[in-house]
């Protein structure tokens, strides 16, 4: 069995994939650009690309039609989205958005179940 973002190791272990997927995964902000972007997402041509392929062609994306108001309203929020991004050469790491040192706290956790919305 597969899981997104996670490859199987020889011995039955898991490990983060090298190439993040740019649509499904969660790889810049909080939740996936096809949830996001959904009209963008409809129309794409390049639905299971990585991250590295997009950053390649500079983000371009390869759609199936001319865009709408609503469709060109999306595309420029992206293209914001993306102007910021970094690529490097490093591992992909975790961080826990709760806490100003990016670790997993129960505490942190526990008031965001008590007080939604309030960190």
């Amino acid at each position: 069995m597969l899981r997104s973002g996670m490859k199987e190791k020889p011995n039955g272990q898991w490990e983060m994939a090298p190439e993040r997927d740019f649509g499904n995964d969660v790889w810049v902000d909080s939740c996936p650009l096809k949830i996001r972007f959904p009209k963008l997402y409809r129309i794409n041509r390049q639905l299971n690309w990585s991250v590295a392929e997009m950053f390649e062609v500079d983000w371009e994306l390869d759609l199936r039609r001319n865009l709408g108001p609503e469709e060109l309203a999306e595309l420029s929020e992206m293209q914001e989205v993306l102007e910021v991004v970094q690529i490097t050469e490093d591992d992909d790491k975790l961080v826990w958005a709760l806490e100003p040192s990016g670790k997993f706290s129960s505490k942190s956790l526990y008031r965001l179940m008590v007080n939604p919305g309030e960190v």
